[in-house]
């Protein structure tokens, strides 16, 4: 028995290897990614957190364009939205990413609830980094995000608050949130919103309930950034 047992997981150990190096050679051959809109650059991952870029888009006020949009994901979600378009429409596929989404942020946190340890290792992610095309004041920045997320969020004021002080706290060194400056914004399963600017983390919302209501901002139906889900699709349908 134990001799199988052995032979079992050098089986498992040898399965997950090959998978990682094959991983590895697939991201050799990502490339950044340019918003048309902007001339921003994205790169095709995210950092240390095996995010993998799934679309970019712009968002404007009037004519002017304020800051460009990026979206990470899990490797998973990504691979998955990738077969669903094989089979069905664009508009189904935008449903079908975003409740995939919001199902792995509040489904992890009911993990979270009975197995603590275990989900705690392995949480779910998806984060969007904003760059900025257009200098805005630092109250006006943090504002405006802060009450797009107010107005998908139902559990009150408090934690919308803390969001709006968060990036604020983010800008007011510089007196506005210039050209070039960004914003990452991770939603997870484990933490609730964390809030970086320029690369430096400002701190974290502890509430999925807000997290869920950031991802909202770019994915329902009146999205700050129309040009973002319409990138997502175009990316994910390409060859």
């Amino acid at each position: 028995k134990q001799a199988k047992e052995a032979a079992e997981a050098a089986a498992k150990a040898a399965e997950e290897e090959e998978e990682r190096k094959q991983r590895e050679e697939e991201d050799a051959l990502l490339q950044p990614l340019e918003d048309k809109a902007t001339g921003i650059v994205f790169a095709p991952k995210l950092g240390d957190d095996d995010l993998y870029f799934i679309g970019v888009g712009v968002r404007k006020k009037a004519f002017v364009s304020i800051y460009s949009v990026g979206m990470y994901t899990s490797r998973d979600v990504k691979m998955s939205l990738e077969d669903f378009l094989e089979e069905h429409d664009k508009k189904e596929a935008l449903t079908f990413l975003h409740d995939s989404i919001q199902q792995k942020l509040t489904s992890s946190t009911t993990m979270i609830l009975a197995e603590p340890s275990k989900t705690k290792q392995n949480p779910f992610k998806t984060s969007f980094l904003l760059q900025m095309a257009f200098s805005v004041g630092a109250e006006t920045m943090s504002s405006t995000i802060a009450e797009s997320v107010g107005q998908r969020y139902r559990d009150g004021p408090m934690e919308v608050t803390e969001l709006k002080d968060l990036i604020f706290a983010g800008v007011k060194a510089k007196g506005s949130a210039t050209k070039g400056t960004t914003f990452l914004f991770e939603c997870s399963s484990d933490n609730g919103l964390t809030v970086s600017v320029d690369g430096e983390v400002q701190g974290t919302v502890n509430s999925v309930e807000l997290a869920s209501a950031f991802v909202n901002v770019y994915l329902d139906e009146k999205g700050a950034s129309p040009s973002l889900k319409e990138n997502i699709l175009q990316y994910c349908c390409a060859p």
